[in-house]
């Protein structure tokens, strides 16, 4: 009998969380893992938006099209804002490179310039 009381308590209980955690009950298991919550702190937000003014990929690869997607998704969550993902760099400071030497012009000339890690694929700057 002390069983069976437990197990219908449990289930209350699993029945009680689950009412209450609909919201996260309604995100997929990437939403869950890949959660971008705003910066809440005003200054430190708007130093990151004039850092990060555009997104350079001219990916064509699943793997590159994913990425400068997971980043355009990243920092609209956290910025509050859109950053667009653009083809060639827009000639102001801020703007985030995707991609490797291979598949980013922009890339294989600053590796060119700068020298780059090719363990990590990291263009020194």
């Amino acid at each position: 009998m002390m069983t069976t009381m437990r197990a219908g308590g449990v289930a209350v209980l699993a029945a009680a969380l689950l009412t209450t955690a609909t919201p996260a009950a309604r995100e997929s298991g990437a939403d869950l893992w890949l959660r971008y919550a705003p910066i809440a702190d005003s200054p430190q937000r708007d130093a990151w938006r004039a850092r990060a003014t555009a997104i350079v990929s001219t990916a064509t690869s699943p793997t590159g099209r994913l990425a400068a997607d997971e980043l355009r998704r990243g920092l609209a969550g956290l910025l509050g804002r859109a950053v667009p993902v653009v083809a060639a760099p827009p000639g102001t400071p801020g703007a985030l490179i995707v991609g490797t030497p291979d598949t980013n012009a922009v890339i294989a000339q600053l590796a060119r310039g700068h020298g780059s890690d090719a363990t990590t694929g990291h263009v020194r700057l």
